[in-house]
């Protein structure tokens, strides 16, 4: 296994933040790091039947202007529909799961805890957000800040959902349902791009987060 790999591993048994609802800094670590998962799963669960009730609406074939503007589609064209097909569509838990765990180092990063940020999103108007630390002065872009974590949430789904970065991603997401080869349509999340895929992949294998996954199909429809 490589270096990097080992590594992120590693960062598994970091302590995690109690900023979360459900947290409690009396807890064992891998308590905390299952209160974690927990936490962000249910306020997942919550922003994903957004993205259900847009699946519904594009599935009954309505007036589909409204899910062209939110989803950055070109309406009445012959691709309409395909190309709604493959954005309006769920992501993962265990995926969630795992790119909240890096990218707000399991919560306790400056930015999760002043600006709810759990996925490293960054804006680029000022008062958007917050600015990194050691960034120029002059640079012009922030890391968001969102009102709740929910919020967070809901802008990482559509961003991924919307954004031309990541339609590889979705280019694969509509052929298979296998969250591990979802991954690697994320090269361009991270400036590490494999070695920030084959992090997530070991997250979530070395965590069982699949399991949320299989969950997710009960939770979603109740």
């Amino acid at each position: 296994m490589k270096k990097t790999l080992l590594a992120s591993l590693c960062v598994l048994s970091l302590p995690v933040s109690a900023s979360l609802p459900g947290m409690d800094n009396s807890m064992s670590v891998q308590e905390r790091k299952e209160a974690f998962f927990e936490a962000v799963y249910q306020e997942a669960l919550g922003a994903s039947k957004r993205v259900v009730d847009d699946k519904n609406y594009l599935n009954q074939d309505r007036n589909l202007n409204s899910l062209c503007i939110k989803y950055k589609v070109k309406c009445n064209s012959e691709t309409t529909g395909l190309e709604l097909a493959k954005k309006v569509d769920l992501i993962k838990p265990s995926q969630i799961l795992a790119q909240a765990a890096i990218e707000s180092g399991w919560g306790t990063s400056r930015f999760a805890l002043e600006g709810n940020n759990i996925f490293g999103v960054w804006c680029w108007t000022e008062g958007c957000g917050l600015k990194p630390s050691g960034a120029p002065e002059e640079s012009k872009y922030w890391v968001k800040r969102y009102s709740s974590i929910k919020e967070s949430i809901n802008d990482y789904i559509l961003n991924l959902n919307t954004h031309d970065a990541y339609q590889k991603f979705r280019d694969i997401r509509f052929k298979s349902d296998d969250v591990i080869e979802q991954l690697n349509g994320l090269e361009k999340y991270s400036q590490e791009e494999g070695e920030y895929i084959a992090k997530l992949q070991a997250i979530i294998k070395y965590n069982n987060l699949k399991q949320y996954d299989e969950r997710f199909e009960i939770d979603i429809n109740n």
